[in-house]
């Protein structure tokens, strides 16, 4: 809220990223414990994102408006600050994995081509997101509408997240990961094509659906890979990764403010995630995992 300059800001962000990383590393080993590790993801997934809902609300009716961004930053400090309270009763020790842990376990064809595929599916969502606005302006959207769509669709990610909840046990992972993964590129090239107003809307709440739908069915060809479950706990790094790559290697394609290569690329992430999924049954099933 108060950083001077541009490297303080960077700072500010880069401690907070190391925070929330070690954050989600205690919830993902916690989850990664549990006899049903892909229903507790659920959970997890759909009550972050109830919270964030309630959050994007209250800065941008109240903080925001009151203060500027300073408030909105201010109020994720007493945000933190609320949350050393819960931090008290978390488990203060991990219970054992249901196998002796082994990250020898993680560099294995079945592991590694799960967590790529992972990752290829999380560089779509990056890419595309991160330049949703401007793809929107590129196509006469203007950037307040495209706000409104990013809001609603976090209502969106709440609904798939319940709804994988709800039907993990009865999907194969390899089915909703493959159709979702089509979703996904579909949804891709519909942005690349310069839609209306109408389609945009409908692209952005199917993209905010399938992106917490698919976690369950990630976690649970992650534990497929590598019954140690070692490979369960790189899950959220291949996640962020992949958002973090996404951004940065779909903007090297944008050319004189020609937004249209970044939906194209995405298409393409999410391609092959699809087809590292078909290499990882392969390999999985030479293994005797699949």
């Amino acid at each position: 809220a108060y950083a001077g300059s541009p490297n303080a800001l960077i700072g500010a962000r880069i401690l907070a990223g190391v925070a929330e990383g070690g954050l989600v590393a205690v919830a993902t080993e916690l989850i990664a414990r549990s006899r049903r590790a892909e229903r507790i993801g659920g959970y997890f997934v759909t009550l972050q994102t109830l919270a964030q809902c309630a959050l994007a609300l209250i800065l941008a009716l109240y903080a925001v408006p009151a203060a500027g961004s300073a408030g909105g930053f201010i109020a994720l400090g007493i945000v933190c600050l609320l949350s050393l309270v819960v931090a008290w009763i978390v488990p203060d020790d991990y219970a054992d994995l249901p196998k002796e842990e082994q990250f020898a376990n993680v560099a294995t064809a079945p592991a590694i081509t799960a967590l790529l595929s992972i990752f290829c599916y999380f560089m779509f969502f990056g890419a595309v997101w991160a330049f949703l606005e401007p793809i929107g302006a590129q196509f006469g959207i203007d950037g307040r509408t495209v706000g409104l769509m990013v809001s609603a669709s976090l209502a969106a990610q709440v609904i798939g997240a319940m709804t994988a909840t709800v039907f993990e046990a009865r999907i194969d992972y390899r089915f909703a990961i493959t159709i979702i993964g089509i979703v996904a590129a579909i949804s891709s090239v519909l942005l690349a094509s310069g839609p209306g107003l109408s389609v945009f809307w409908a692209v952005a709440l199917v993209m905010g659906f399938i992106l917490l739908f698919i976690v369950p069915y990630q976690i649970r060809m992650a534990i497929t890979a590598d019954e140690t479950r070692t490979a369960v706990l790189l899950v959220p790094a291949a996640q962020l990764f992949g958002l973090a790559i996404g951004p940065i290697a779909a903007s090297l394609l944008i050319d004189a403010g020609n937004f249209r290569p970044v939906p194209e690329f995405a298409a393409a992430t999410a391609l092959a995630s699809v087809l590292l999924l078909g290499v990882f049954v392969l390999v999985a099933r030479r293994h005797g995992r699949a």
